[in-house]
């Protein structure tokens, strides 16, 4: 089993700043920080200290990879203390850091008490030791053991610390401090590292591999299962056939299903996207960013200068909304639509004039909308709600949570309240009561930030009475009024 033990350091004097009832309201904001990461990769959370936590990898739930789970933990929980410390630090002046220690080992594991109260326990020299760690690390770091640093070595970056006295050992110990991952590296990364053993007897499914590259190099497209027990081979077959074809003209992108990949979404693709922008897993999210927009422009397809009007109208959009807001004759505007399409950046259906199209990938909408100024953004999204108006003015029912969404995104949020509440209506008729909930209550936020009039408390009282109602439909309080008098 793997142990994992962290603290937020200063506690005392964070307490004298705040007192008592100030850090219990931080501390249990990082709690909830630390049991997620925790959990993420499957970890157990077996007791709040006082200023941080106790978590087990390996028991009582089984898993593989156990001290990788549990590096790969505290290196999430490092991060998410170091974004949540900034906003902390603005406003009270003072800085959170978080220290880790980390031991693998044998131990002692069940339950402790008696009939007033039982709990689960691990004991022995796996626990105290990492404990130990814990408590010699330097603040902002994550210090472990050497029977761990033997089981995450080559996935992580470490730096040998040599031998530290330890309280309640007689001989020094041992510690290596991780300062980072070494990006998306699977077990074969590393066995390649320390050198591989000769491979045969697979020249037969080499010759296999090799014929479907061929076909696809015609343009026939190929997919591939290759079926094995555990330990047979499958990920070598794989990388020797990978390095056969290095030197062709192909784009090889590798996506892995990691055992802990079950809780983090798309894994796969985001190492895809990872890959074709080498993106490195230290990269800040200002970096990821930057290599994105970097690596648009190498494609030729700067999607904020070629089409930024596409980055509004949402993952799918249609050809007319395109047309009719981009402002270009359409054979100027066939050009750079077709070079997103050939760049697959963005994925065409059917024939014009009833083309649709459709972004390849939600992050890579994202990063280039967030590179448009707020003024810019503004004046598209209001733009599109116009044109949806005058093209769809017979048949608005179907674009209504289209328009809000437009309006409210304008700068001019007061256009999208009727389109907000009848939306809600909508959801509310066909018992769609999460998202009536949803438009309610962005129609009231917008509602508080109007002038009192005779018609804004009419249309206050009616969307009280719809969010009381659903609130208690979907099992809340019912939703009283906030700020502004009926």
């Amino acid at each position: 089993m793997t142990v994992l033990f962290a603290d937020i350091t200063g506690s005392t004097a964070l307490s004298e700043q705040l007192g008592e009832e100030g850090l219990f309201a931080v501390m249990d904001e990082l709690y909830e920080l630390f049991i997620h990461e925790v959990h993420r990769y499957e970890g157990t959370v077996n007791e709040l200290t006082g200023d941080g936590i106790v978590a087990f990898f390996g028991a009582p739930l089984a898993v593989e990879q156990a001290p990788q789970r549990a590096v790969r933990s505290a290196l999430a929980i490092q991060r998410e203390v170091s974004r949540f410390s900034a906003g902390f630090e603005r406003e009270k002046s003072q800085r959170l850091q978080v220290r880790v220690g980390i031991n693998t080992g044998p131990v002692i594991v069940g339950t402790v008490g008696n009939n007033l109260r039982m709990d689960y326990k691990a004991v022995g020299d796996t626990v105290i030791l990492a404990a130990r760690m814990e408590q010699t690390a330097a603040p902002g770091t994550i210090q472990i053991t050497e029977r761990t640093y033997k089981l995450v070595e080559g996935y992580f970056q470490c730096e040998d610390l040599g031998l530290v006295s330890v309280k309640g050992k007689a001989a020094k110990v041992q510690v290596y401090r991780v300062t980072g991952e070494r990006g998306a590296r699977s077990r074969l990364d590393v066995e390649r590292e320390r050198g591989f053993t000769r491979f045969v007897g697979r020249e037969r499914e080499l010759e296999l591999l090799g014929a479907s590259v061929e076909r696809v190099t015609s343009g026939r497209g190929q997919a591939i299962s290759i079926v094995g027990e555990a330990g047979l081979g499958k990920s070598r077959l794989l990388d020797e056939f990978h390095q056969a074809f290095a030197s062709e003209d192909l784009t090889w992108l590798e996506g892995r299903c990691s055992p802990y990949g079950a809780v983090i979404a798309y894994l796969p693709i985001v190492e895809f996207l990872k890959q074709s922008f080498s993106i490195d897993a230290n990269d800040s999210d200002t970096d990821i960013t930057r290599k994105v927009e970097g690596g648009l422009r190498r494609l030729g397809t700067d999607l904020a200068t070629t089409a930024p009007y596409l980055l509004h109208l949402g993952r799918e959009f249609p050809w007319e909304l395109v047309k009719a807001g981009a402002g270009l004759p359409e054979d100027e505007l066939l050009a750079p639509m077709a070079a997103l399409t050939d760049a697959e950046l963005i994925y065409e259906r059917g024939l014009p004039p009833h083309t649709t199209y459709l972004f390849k990938h939600a992050l890579i909408q994202e990063v280039a909308y967030d590179s448009l100024l707020l003024a810019t953004r503004r004046q598209l999204h209001q733009q599109i709600g116009e044109i949806i108006l005058a093209q769809h003015r017979d048949n608005l029912e179907e674009w209504m949570g289209i328009l809000a969404y437009h309006f409210t995104h304008s700068g001019d949020p007061a256009r999208a309240l009727p389109y907000l509440v009848q939306t809600g209506e909508r959801a509310w008729r066909v018992c769609a009561n999460a998202e009536a909930l949803h438009a309610f209550t962005q129609a009231m936020e917008i509602l508080d930030t109007l002038p009192p009039t005779e018609a804004t408390r009419r249309q206050r009282v009616e969307l009280t009475m719809r969010l009381t109602s659903l609130h208690t439909l979907l099992g809340g309080d019912a939703y009283w009024e906030r700020e502004s008098p009926l």
